[in-house]
Parts: C-alpha cells; sequence; structure tokens
C-alpha cells in the first residue's frame, strides 16, 4: 500500500522550540545568569567574581542549545522581542506574532528573559525574547537598565508596549532606556545595537490614531533636545523608531495590527552570525553583563575563541577533533568557529 511521508525529525525539533527557556533575572542591582533555564545558588555562587570569559564558558541554554548550535547552526538569525511595562500584553503579543507558548496574564507573570526559537519556512530563524516588565516596584533603576541594555543590544526588533496618555511625563516611560543609552558604547561593538524600535500605544481609537502617533512625537523631541546626540532612540537603535498606535481589545482590528509588526520583523536586517555563532554571542553578551565588563563584545569574543582554541589545540593536531562538553571521552569533529561548519578534512592541509 501506499507509504506515509512524514518528517518526525522537523516536527519533533518545532515542538522541542515550543518550550520557552528562561535566561536569567536581574537580582540585587545585577543580571543573574541561569544554567539551563534553572536558578541554580550554587552555580550563580560558583560565578561570583568570575571573569565573563570565564562566565561564558559555562553558560549553557537547555534544549535551545542544541536546536541552534546543531540543527540550525547554519541559519540566518533574526532576534525579536517584547519589552514594557507591566500587564500590557508583551507575552501575548509575541504569542500571536510568531506562535509562542511565553506565559501571559492579567497580572505580572514574566520574571527575568525568557527564550524561544521559531523555526521558518525559509533559511530564517526566530530568536524570541520575552522580558519582564519595568518600572515595577520589584525592581530598581539600575535593574530595569541591564534588562534594557540586552534587549537593545541583540535585539533585530525590540516591541515596547505601553499605556502612553497624554498625562504622562515621556521621560519616565522611557527612563530605563535613557539609563542604558550610556553603559555599552555601540560605535565599539558594531555586532550589535542594529535593530529598530516599535513603540506599541495600548488602547487608542481608531479615530485617534493619528493625534496619539503626532503627540508621542512631539513629546518625544523633548528628549531629543535635551540629550541631544545621545537620546537613547539614536544611540541603541541608530535612530529606527516607529509609531504604531494599537486599537483596543474590542476593536476589530485589533488582530489585524498584527500585520504592521510582522512588516516590521520582515524588513528588519541580519545583523547576527548563523545560528551556531549566534549562540556565543548571546552567552558574551550575558557573561559581559552579569561581570559588568564593558569591553567591546568583539573582543571577548575573540578571547573565548582564543581559549578555547589553546585549550584543545593539542587534541585536535594530534586526534583530528575535540571532546565533547557532555561526554569527554567521545571526539566531536573540528568545527569552523566562524560558521559553525564541520571542517571538510579532505579538502584542508596541514604542515608542521
Amino acid at each position: 500500500g501506499d507509504v506515509s511521508r512524514f518528517k518526525a525529525g522537523e516536527f519533533l525539533a518545532s515542538l522541542v522550540c515550543l518550550i520557552p527557556v528562561q535566561l536569567g533575572i536581574t537580582r540585587d542591582n545585577r543580571f543573574v545568569s541561569f544554567y539551563d533555564g534553572i536558578n541554580d545558588p550554587e552555580f550563580e555562587q560558583s560565578l561570583l567574581g568570575a571573569s565573563a570569559q570565564h562566565i561564558a564558558s559555562r553558560l549553557s541554554l537547555g534544549h535551545l542549545e542544541s536546536i541552534l548550535g546543531n540543527l540550525y547552526s547554519t541559519a540566518d538569525v533574526k532576534v525579536v522581542s517584547s519589552l514594557g511595562e507591566q500587564s500590557t500584553g508583551k507575552s501575548f503579543a509575541l504569542n500571536h506574532l510568531l506562535d509562542t507558548l511565553f506565559e501571559g496574564a492579567a497580572t505580572r507573570t514574566t520574571e527575568g528573559v525568557w527564550m524561544s526559537v521559531v523555526p521558518s519556512s525559509g533559511a530564517t530563524v526566530y530568536v524570541v525574547l520575552d522580558f519582564e516588565g519595568v518600572q515595577s516596584v520589584e525592581r530598581s533603576v539600575q535593574e530595569d537598565a541591564l534588562l534594557v541594555l540586552m534587549n537593545a543590544a541583540i535585539s533585530n526588533l525590540v516591541i515596547y508596549r505601553n499605556s502612553f496618555s497624554l498625562s504622562r511625563e515621556i521621560r519616565t516611560l522611557f527612563g530605563a532606556f535613557q539609563a542604558s543609552a550610556g553603559i555599552l558604547n555601540p560605535t565599539a561593538n558594531p555586532e550589535l545595537f542594529r535593530g529598530s524600535l516599535a513603540v506599541v500605544i495600548k488602547d487608542v481609537m481608531m479615530s485617534d490614531r493619528d493625534e496619539a502617533a503626532a503627540e508621542f512625537y512631539r513629546r518625544f523631541q523633548s528628549i531629543v533636545a535635551t540629550e541631544q546626540g545621545g537620546n537613547f532612540v539614536s544611540r541603541l537603535f541608530g535612530g529606527k523608531l516607529a509609531i504604531v498606535p494599537w486599537p483596543g481589545l474590542q476593536d476589530p482590528a485589533f488582530y489585524s495590527e498584527f500585520g504592521c509588526l510582522a512588516e516590521l520583523l520582515n524588513a528588519a536586517e541580519v545583523s547576527h552570525p548563523p545560528g551556531g555563532a549566534f549562540l556565543r554571542t548571546l552567552k558574551t553578551l550575558m557573561a559581559q553583563i552579569q561581570s559588568f565588563d564593558w569591553t567591546p563584545i568583539g573582543a571577548s569574543v575573540r578571547k573565548n575563541r582564543l581559549a578555547q582554541l589553546s585549550e584543545h589545540l593539542e587534541s585536535a593536531l594530534i586526534l583530528g577533533g575535540v571532546p565533547s562538553t557532555v561526554e569527554p571521552a567521545v571526539l566531536e569533529p573540528l568545527m569552523n568557529l566562524d560558521t559553525d561548519e564541520p571542517i571538510n578534512e579532505d579538502h584542508s592541509q596541514f604542515s608542521l
């Protein structure tokens, strides 16, 4: 009889991708990275006072490590993230935009940073980051600034949801953004800060859309006038700002507005290396924020690479492979550290 063909591997991978992993939280005015999505006090204690290079080498992102490092090691990566005030529908927006499964509710549910991976039918894989709400009583200004810094540095599209109104002071609304603008120098980190900012203004009547957007732009000019070239949109996002007035849930246009965000995401440039190399960039950024190391990330990645090469050079030359991080007795093939592709020994020449 007829035999059906079902791509079981892709199906299982897509299921695994649906499970988010918690990358870390902010606490005591610092960022704390998790190991395999678990808050392990012993792991945290072991990294106290450690260098960014050491922290990055110890980090693991759970099952998403294999998804990005192996299955999508050569795929283009786009990072989309959601940020904003508490209970503004950040997780809800990501779930509807990219079919993720972040937990969402009317009350505060997201803590720290959560990550999912969404495969696409093309050559691009989406890394989706869900951040906890800023400007809450549980978090300090510095903790908010560290979350915003990570968000702006790694994302190709930041969706910032807020409840802007005429009575609100815009400096208060974007205080964490401006506070983070002076921490890590975007000019010295061309690999980062390549995204755009989409400000979603919640619950705007369709008849007030243009007025709400115009008023927001007018008030934002006060930040530009004061901060000039140091304003956070110019510094963190290269001036790429979109204002998206969003209708209320009862409005029939509520769900159709997701098409606007999809267009912004499609237009976002691919600025990160492929999946496997992107993992190193993300881990290095997390490690630098945790250790308050503001060295250009390119230099940190090179230091990590040099340490890795030094550690495995003898094994690579003698045995033609490197010990597995999971089972040291098992040799893994040599990989191109730029592309994470196996080195084809048939086309390589080595001499001593």
